[in-house]
């Protein structure tokens, strides 16, 4: 069965961000809501609410990434990703659900790119330029950068 919408989620140490992929991959919002994760999962928990009451779509496939598993709640970041990838199993059953690792070289300290790339007389391109954005509701997608990746990841994946 083809998927439809996809939500990328990046689950950070003191953010949770989220990007919503249409049926056809176009980026329809990103979210970015505070999840000071150090003081607990029940931030996570509320945070991922936050983002689902905002979405007005039936999320088919969620992709998440992850760096707040480094956070000092956890005793290991192996602890941290398990616990984790449980909470939002927990929150987003029964959907079908994937976990990505990367690197990416943008987000929201892309303003130091521009600055170096115009310093080596280098051309820039802001991630942003690069999605087919369509009508966005709210946010811009480079603040939420792993999020929109690991979504649009997965949508070539599927």
């Amino acid at each position: 069965m083809p998927y439809s919408d996809i939500m990328g989620w990046e689950l950070g140490g003191a953010h949770l961000k989220a990007a919503h992929l249409e049926d056809r991959g176009k980026l329809r919002q990103v979210i970015q809501l505070p999840c000071p994760l150090w003081l607990g999962l029940d931030h996570l928990r509320q945070a991922v609410d936050g983002v689902m009451a905002a979405v007005l779509a039936r999320i088919r496939y969620h992709a998440v990434t992850m760096t707040g598993e480094l956070v000092d709640l956890f005793d290991s970041r192996v602890q941290g990703v398990q616990r984790l990838a449980s909470v939002m199993e927990g929150k987003l059953a029964p959907a079908d659900m994937g976990f990505y690792a990367g690197l990416l070289g943008a987000g929201v300290g892309r303003f130091l790119v521009e600055k170096l790339a115009d310093r080596l007389q280098r051309q820039y391109l802001d991630f942003s330029s690069l999605l087919d954005i369509g009508y966005l509701e709210v946010g811009d997608p480079a603040d939420c950068t792993p999020a929109v990746a690991v979504a649009k990841l997965a949508r070539t994946r599927l």
